[in-house]
């Protein structure tokens, strides 16, 4: 299905200020747009419409290369509409729409979703071989009649908040960082499955989290987290890796949940995570990692309290 078609589904019925992107983690920079979007709205009466992607662009225009995502599309749509977004497209990113010229998508924006307003962040960029920069658009904008809000980005230290450097503080088990870029835990979710039972032989009986997948997961560690179960939080140590100690395998995701005695198994949980404790490290016993693991609990109850 062409761009055009797929537009044509989602034909507007009235004016409005639309935003792009895939707008992966919803992060705190995403947020500025869709505020500036919504004000946008409240003093022209517009209606507020982001454009998004099934899959990432990188899927096509890099094949090959990793394209998990901090967050699932069902996500993505729920916290923009938690957001104000009232109208969400979402296109199929295809190599036919990756080479369709700047001015001919914009022209289909306005034909279709009836555009009036369009706002971008600085470095924004769409059209083939991203030819449709701020000063192309602001080109366009006066060609073709709409009105073009850039917004600030967003900045954290020295680090400016944007999906790709996202998306490594979580690889790189900077959960901490994360959280303050999303303006929120990131969290993974999954069902409970049954593990080897290893944690229950060391008087840490854990559940071993399946996650969604086409996710990002954290680096391999342990953190100090919360466990969303039945809409109630948990305090919980995960771990993350491959367990050295008992001469590895398979990557895991193991969750001890402290202060609870429950059967979860094929139950759907959330674990956010607030802080990483320590690197995976092998021991030379049983016993000395369970010495380590009370250690990581009283560490876990000590972060938590403070966030």
């Amino acid at each position: 299905m062409s761009a055009e078609d797929q537009l044509t589904q989602y034909a507007a019925q009235q004016d409005t200020v639309l935003t792009i992107g895939t707008f992966d983690g919803v992060h705190i920079g995403h947020q500025a747009i869709l505020d500036q979007l919504r004000v946008e709205c409240e003093l022209t009466g517009l209606m507020p419409t982001v454009v998004t992607f099934r899959n990432h662009p990188r899927s096509v225009l890099t094949p090959g290369e990793n394209t998990d995502q901090i967050i699932s599309l069902d996500d993505r749509l729920l916290l923009l509409k938690e957001n104000g977004v009232r109208h969400t497209v979402i296109l199929d990113f295809t190599l036919e729409l990756s080479k369709l010229r700047a001015r001919e998508f914009i022209v289909y924006l306005i034909r279709h979703l009836r555009m009036r307003s369009l706002v971008i962040g600085p470095d924004f960029t769409l059209g083939f071989k991203r030819e449709g920069d701020v000063s192309k658009l602001e080109e366009l904008s006066k060609e073709l009649g709409f009105s073009l809000r850039i917004v600030d980005p967003k900045i954290l230290g020295e680090l400016s908040v944007r999906s790709r450097i996202l998306r490594q503080m979580i690889l790189t088990g900077d959960v901490k960082i994360a959280r303050d870029m999303m303006g929120r835990p990131f969290c993974l979710k999954g069902m409970v499955g049954v593990g080897d039972k290893r944690g229950r032989e060391l008087g840490f009986p854990t559940a071993n989290l399946l996650p969604e997948q086409g996710l990002v997961i954290p680096g391999n560690g342990i953190y100090a987290a919360r466990s969303k179960i039945s809409g109630k939080l948990w305090p919980t140590v995960v771990s993350i890796g491959v367990r050295p100690t008992f001469g590895g395998g398979d990557r895991t995701i193991e969750a001890y949940i402290m202060d609870f005695d429950e059967n979860i198994y094929d139950v759907w949980i959330e674990l956010e995570f607030v802080e990483f404790i320590r690197e995976e490290i092998k021991f030379d016993s049983a016993e000395e990692l369970i010495k380590q693991m009370h250690h990581d609990v009283e560490s876990s109850r000590l972060i938590l309290a403070r966030n």
